[in-house]
């Protein structure tokens, strides 16, 4: 049924789309102060953008919508929910000084703005982020849900904003990307970064539906997921360029 497919495909940029319409409710719910639902409404858009893409592929979307690049407007959302909406929260509901924020702010959207603008950004068949892949809805919601002390959270900020200008490669979750040329280190390491991925989301989740209220367990998790997830793209980096 080609119609019923399209019909399915047109869904589906439309699901694309909605992640700026909510993004533009966690602003509008931040100015109000209800900062929590922001954080829940910025963890749905990261939902969205992690379905979106498999979906669309599933569908083979451009064979039925040939007029729609669907690749453009997956970057023009992306940009605004996982870039302009964190820096505004982090404006909004300042962690730092005035100084420090704007600094950080203005450093996320540079290091965005190249990365985006970049030809060799995914690369292999999207199993790969080349560079820092703008991660800041999620980092943005684990400095909140999180205990981590200022100069942690900085420091974080300052590795991803200067990784987002140096070619590393980011292997992406649930794409059998070769991490390692090991055939039995590899499926270990893949296991490893799905996990990592489904453990950091889900903390980011639980943290930004409990928020205001703080885990010990959340931070923990968190740390642990991001100190893994580093350790991957440094072997997923010396692999590709071995």
């Amino acid at each position: 049924m080609p119609q019923f497919r399209t019909l399915l495909c047109w869904l589906t940029h439309s699901l694309t789309a909605s992640g700026a319409i909510i993004g533009l409710w966690a602003i509008y719910f931040s100015v109000h102060h209800q900062f929590g639902t922001s954080l829940i409404l910025l963890t749905l858009t990261i939902i969205i953008d992690s379905i979106d893409g498999p979906i669309a592929r599933h569908l083979d979307i451009k064979k039925h919508i040939k007029h729609i690049d669907g690749s453009l407007l997956d970057n023009i959302v992306d940009f605004f929910t996982w870039s302009i909406v964190p820096c505004y929260l982090l404006l909004q509901k300042p962690l730092f000084s005035i100084t420090t924020n704007i600094l950080l702010t203005s450093g996320i959207i540079l290091a965005s703005s190249y990365q985006f603008c970049c030809n060799d950004a995914k690369v292999e068949d999207n199993k790969y982020f080349k560079r820092f892949p703008s991660l800041w809805s999620p980092l943005l919601i684990a400095t909140y849900v999180s205990t981590w002390p200022s100069h942690v959270i900085i420091t974080i900020f300052i590795v991803s904003i200067i990784l987002s200008f140096t070619p590393i490669y980011a292997p992406k979750a649930f794409t059998k990307a070769t991490i390692h040329s090991n055939k039995k280190c590899n499926k270990i390491l893949q296991t490893v970064n799905n996990i990592e991925n489904c453990v950091f989301i889900l903390a980011c989740a639980v943290g930004a539906f409990t928020y205001p209220s703080l885990h010990e367990w959340i931070t923990i998790a968190l740390s642990i997921a991001i100190t893994v997830r580093l350790g991957l793209w440094a072997i997923a980096t010396q692999y590709k360029y071995s």
